[in-house]
């Protein structure tokens, strides 16, 4: 297991050791010794965690509520089943909504991809700082599409063979110059890339973008970087590390 993957998976370890019997969670934490690197992090990460389920524990329950989630939950029942979350993962959606958004200052005229990319790698690298969590964990990419879809955020509709031959791990969405992005990351074997998906009208130059086959892997940041589109979407698929390759995704 490498850096990227612990990381992901601690930032949804819950602070009072109610996860540790998940052998997914488990796994990660024996790991951690091995990373010593990412040892002061965690101890940081998890301090921050206790603080906001204190918070939460003090904030005071307004009358009617437990009526009120019950009267929406019957308003949102759909038919189609859907699998129950996992503790940890329900602990990593409610530490996502406390944390920090992460935001760039919307623009005054559509960006450019190549904008784009430095822009999209620029956010991936400040979640790395922070602590890389993400909205929806899931190893099923289905689900995952599901999940976007209620969301209202940008689908994949275009999916490489590559891609199609990795675990997803799950999703995060973004905001991204006044739009929702969607960040869906991928591992195969001990390699991860994260695939982020926007609206190709968020383009300047979207008319011109028509090509469905991956460009050149080029460097943006030292990450390694590609790009394709489709009639909706233009994806930009980043590598985990400097030395991912990214062509195995592809």
């Amino acid at each position: 297991m490498d850096d990227a993957e612990l990381q992901l998976r601690l930032s949804a370890c819950r602070p009072n050791g109610q996860d540790a019997d998940d052998p997914w969670m488990r796994e990660a934490l024996e790991s951690l010794p091995h990373h010593p690197g990412l040892a002061e992090w965690h101890a940081v990460q998890t301090d921050f965690d206790r603080g906001i389920c204190q918070h939460l524990e003090q904030m005071p329950i307004p009358p009617g509520l437990r009526a009120e989630i019950l009267a929406a939950a019957r308003l949102c029942r759909v038919s189609r089943p859907r699998r129950t979350w996992l503790p940890w993962a329900a602990a990593a959606a409610l530490l996502a909504v406390a944390a920090t958004v992460l935001w760039l200052p919307p623009a005054a005229t559509p960006a450019t991809l190549a904008q784009a990319e430095v822009e999209l790698v620029a956010l991936y690298d400040r979640m790395q700082t922070e602590g890389m969590s993400l909205d929806h964990v899931s190893d099923e990419l289905a689900e995952v599409n599901t999940w976007l879809a209620d969301a209202g955020a940008p689908l994949p509709y275009l999916m490489q063979a590559g891609l199609r031959g990795a675990r997803p791990m799950g999703c995060r969405i973004l905001e991204w110059r006044g739009r929702k992005v969607t960040m869906i990351c991928f591992r195969k074997g001990e390699a991860a890339a994260h695939l982020f998906v926007l609206e190709r009208e968020a383009l300047a130059e979207a008319e011109a973008l028509p090509r469905r086959q991956p460009g050149p892997v080029q460097r943006v940041a030292g990450l390694p970087v590609t790009d394709w589109g489709c009639v909706k979407c233009q994806y930009v698929l980043v590598g985990a590390s400097k030395g991912t390759r990214l062509e195995d995704f592809l």
